[in-house]
């Protein structure tokens, strides 16, 4: 968030507004209604040419009135030049005459018209408004000073603040309410009093009638960039802003509060990915003040599966609570949860639905004894010693579970991660949705030649078969092991299919299969245990491990 020092805060009136005209053509207008000054800038096309510029009452109709009226009222008229390149500026400084209110900007130059509404608050008159407010102790007084008519009479007091007599029977007293409960304990003064209120009034506004251009006009007031932080937001998450704006609102609750946290929630809710939410997330760390530590401590790919976890729980974040919640939860849960990659998100992946099966590189290694589901399990030499190499880890309830089965998603995932390929998203089968946690590993693996698919399909929730996990692991090796060792003829090699066939004699004759009681089941689907099992025999060959 785009935070604006103490030397730019008697600029909290400033109102900004562009008026396009030609492609190289441009008004830009900012009034700083503390010093009464109107600043204008722009670029036409027009070279050293003359300009004039005039600022009348918006009630007044600019082609009924004369020079000698402006002359006589003491409106401003002024003429400037462009320079060589078009280019022009002037800081006007409005007469007492201007008491406040909307005016309308006008520039002539050439045959060109341009013309803009803005508007100016009469600092003088709000500080005794103030005044009067800050010696009310009482909502209901606050709000019946509000409206009374002894400051700015015969118009109600509320009308120095430009606030119309149709909205403020549409919102003016949620305004007067919600000034009320953020009234600093040390009473407003005119700054606080008009920055507070201008906050209030755009959140009211917009809810009434949703303007673009007004967002682009208050993005001061809540130290927001607009170029940055909200012009090229997707309409999706702009309708989402709108949307929380109106669900977050209460009279007793800051405007500030209710501005940003409808911003970044609605940034949230639209995320496409787990890594633009991450994004969004570390952006606005500090205003989420969410507690760092646990995730501080863990490594980048288990970094990224905290925010995969929240990606698959954002339709239930509905506070900046739940979201400071959730992630806190999921750096928990990543502290005391780290196996081998597959399920969950991951370096590079879009965000999707959260799967524990499989994660990388735990913070601290298992011994034998911590795993409570491991004893005299066959595979229990290969779990500990990538335990103790700091592979892999177990639940928090101090199982592994190895003979839970994997699907075929978790483990291209595993694969890719594991040989640590460049990952990449685009839709390659018809059952994969590029939106999906795991289609940046499915395209990835289709891209480097790992899979093939099945007339189109991939399959990603369905349970691995043991075949197909020794062909996509033996492709993903591209023959960096050697297969010196005799072929194997597994009893029932007749079952295996024949795209299967190369790899399973390969990955046999490396003794990274070795099948069991002479069979390779090629049909049954492969568990934790022997994905362990195959990691740490291809680790071993590869890499040293054991």
């Amino acid at each position: 968030m785009k935070k604006i020092s103490i030397l730019l805060f008697c600029f909290i009136m400033a109102f900004s507004f562009v008026v396009p005209a030609q492609s190289t053509e441009y008004l830009d207008v900012s009034v700083n209604s503390k010093t009464a000054e109107v600043k204008i800038s722009g670029q036409f096309n027009s070279k050293k040419e003359l300009m004039s510029v005039r600022i009348l009452p918006k009630s007044i109709d600019e082609t009924n009135i004369t020079v000698n009226d402006i002359i006589t009222n003491k409106y401003v008229m002024k003429t400037i030049r462009t320079d060589e390149i078009g280019k022009y500026g002037e800081n006007i400084i409005l007469p007492d005459i201007y008491s406040g209110g909307i005016y309308t900007l006008y520039v002539n130059i050439g045959s060109n018209k341009f013309s803009k509404d803005i508007t100016y608050i009469n600092y003088s008159k709000v500080k005794s408004f103030v005044d009067k407010l800050n010696l009310q102790t009482s909502k209901d007084n606050f709000i019946s000073s509000f409206s009374d008519t002894d400051i700015a009479y015969p118009n109600k007091n509320y009308t120095v603040l430009v606030l119309s007599d149709t909205d403020y029977s549409l919102f003016g007293d949620n305004i007067a309410e919600n000034l009320y409960y953020s009234k600093p304990n040390g009473n407003y003064d005119t700054d606080g009093f008009i920055n507070e209120y201008s906050k209030v009034y755009f959140v009211n506004k917009q809810n009434t009638s949703f303007s673009e251009d007004r967002v682009k006009e208050y993005a001061l007031y809540f130290n927001l960039d607009y170029e940055n932080e909200y012009k090229n937001m997707t309409s999706e998450s702009k309708t989402a802003f709108i949307s929380n704006l109106k669900s977050n609102y209460s009279n007793n609750k800051a405007a500030n509060t209710v501005f940003w946290d409808s911003l970044i929630l609605a940034k949230i809710s639209t995320s496409a990915t787990y890594v633009e939410l991450k994004d969004v997330f570390l952006n606005y760390s500090g205003y989420i003040s969410a507690d760092m530590t646990k995730y501080n401590t863990l490594n980048e790919y288990n970094q990224n599966n905290v925010f995969s976890q929240i990606y698959s729980q954002k339709g239930n974040i509905a506070s900046i609570s739940d979201l400071k919640t959730a992630f806190e939860n999921a750096s928990a849960t990543y502290t005391q949860i780290v196996l081998i990659p597959s399920g969950g998100g991951g370096g590079g992946a879009s965000g999707g639905s959260y799967s524990d099966n499989f994660n990388i590189a735990p913070d601290v290694a298992q011994t034998k004894s911590e795993f409570t589901d491991m004893k005299n399990h066959w595979s229990s030499d290969y779990v500990y010693s990538l335990s103790k190499k700091g592979v892999i880890s177990g639940f928090s309830d101090g199982s592994f579970r190895p003979d839970n089965n994997i699907t075929r998603a978790e483990l291209i995932k595993l694969v890719v991660v594991m040989f640590d390929l460049d990952v990449d998203n685009m839709n390659c089968f018809s059952d994969v949705n590029t939106l999906e946690w795991y289609s940046p590993y499915v395209y990835t693996a289709y891209k480097n030649g790992i899979t093939n698919g099945d007339n189109g399909m991939f399959y990603p929730n369905n349970n691995i078969t043991r075949q197909d996990m020794a062909t996509l692991i033996y492709r993903a090796l591209n023959k960096k092991i050697t297969t010196n060792g005799e072929d194997t003829a597994f009893s029932d090699s007749d079952a295996i299919s024949d795209y299967a066939k190369e790899a399973v004699n390969s990955l046999s004759k490396a003794g990274i299969i070795t099948g069991y009681n002479n069979m390779f089941n090629p049909l049954g689907t492969a568990t934790r245990a022997e994905a362990a099992t195959m990691l740490c025999r291809i680790l071993s060959i590869l890499e040293g491990v054991q």
